[in-house]
């Protein structure tokens, strides 16, 4: 799978291959309202029906029932210098709805802030204990709330209240209910919550799973074969769109243009700058004239100089020529014939001397 715009935790993925007729485009900068997402996208209203407490405060959800439309599921918790927070948060994943609580531990002396987000319900509930807190657990439910409609008028909705198991559970959504999403190819939609007195958001195909902690809902390696498989299964059934990349970089690559080695030439010893050209120069196993003169020596210096050598050799290439060996011989054969016929004046003269 090719992924055009953004970066996110499943890119690392990439690594183990990938297929280049699926393309997923991300990070589009597109944002849906509270009321789209619920109501057009029909993506559940889901919410914590549990409660964390611990043994001398008790919790205060910020908003009452008699203020439904400023109600909102962030639980607080006062502990002297500390305040802790812990609010839902909601990712649609490839037709299947996580959800996660994200906590938040404040302390105004001295100050401090850290946030921790879950994704299973067993971690959430090590760390309740590991920090004194405790959960109220409650049966799952689904209750009314007033909320509003997109042209500002209350509605009536289901509210799904769950315990802290089901809260964690991964739920699938219908397939009849994601026509919309399939239709306008939407592969992630992740809940980005609001202010107070203002509602929800929710982000299309964006890059905010590494900053929400989603991989330890699923991992990398997982995360990106969903993906591929909703974009090439389900979406690819509908007859895709078709992707348009504008991308430069990508372009020359499907042409076959290798950015590291297109129209550049390899990084000699020229391109090294004037300290480094001489170190190498004088160094024993380096490359320059020192090393050639020590290995080489001139004709005075060299005491296995043979005057005779220069002569010898135009004298065995001269006789392989008349011969008209090189045409009717391969290279390996030519090589060993005329490494033979050198060796053999080579003697003679050496004999000659003696």
């Amino acid at each position: 799978m090719r992924i055009i715009g953004g970066r996110d935790f499943y890119d690392t993925a990439i690594a183990f291959g990938r297929d280049e007729s699926i393309v997923f485009e991300r990070n589009s900068g597109r944002i849906l309202t509270a009321h789209e997402a619920h109501d057009e996208y029909g993506i559940p209203r889901r919410q914590p029906g549990f409660e964390v407490h611990d043994a001398e405060s008790k919790p205060r959800n910020l908003g009452h029932r008699l203020f439904p439309l400023l109600r909102r599921t962030t639980q607080e918790i006062n502990l002297g210098h500390t305040r802790i927070t812990c609010a839902p948060q909601h990712v649609l994943f490839c037709g299947v709805l996580y959800s996660g609580i994200v906590v938040t531990i404040i302390k105004s002396w001295p100050h401090h802030q850290e946030e921790h987000r879950f994704w299973k319900a067993e971690a959430f509930r090590q760390f309740c204990k590991s920090h004194g807190l405790s959960v109220n657990d409650t049966a799952s439910s689904v209750v009314k709330d007033q909320r509003l409609d997109g042209r500002g008028l209350h509605q009536q909705v289901n509210v799904h209240l769950e315990s802290l198991d089901d809260f964690f559970t991964p739920l699938p959504i219908a397939r009849d209910r994601l026509g919309r999403m399939i239709a306008e190819r939407i592969t992630i939609l992740a809940r980005i919550p609001g202010g107070w007195g203002r509602d929800s958001t929710w982000s299309v195909n964006g890059c905010e799973l590494s900053a929400m902690g989603f991989a330890k809902a699923l991992d990398p390696h997982s995360a990106f074969q969903e993906i591929s498989m909703w974009i090439g299964g389900v979406l690819g059934a509908e007859n895709p769109n078709i992707v348009e990349i504008t991308d430069d970089r990508v372009k020359a690559e499907k042409h076959g243009f290798h950015h590291p080695t297109s129209f550049r030439r390899s990084k000699g010893a020229s391109d090294l700058p004037c300290d480094e050209r001489q170190m190498m120069a004088n160094k024993y196993d380096g490359v320059g004239f020192f090393e050639q003169a020590w290995k080489n020596p001139p004709a005075p210096f060299n005491p296995k100089f043979d005057p005779k050598a220069k002569d010898r050799y135009a004298a065995v290439t001269k006789s392989m020529e008349d011969d008209d060996y090189y045409a009717s011989h391969t290279r390996e054969e030519c090589r060993d014939e005329w490494r033979r016929r050198y060796e053999e004046r080579e003697a003679s003269d050496a004999a000659a001397l003696n």
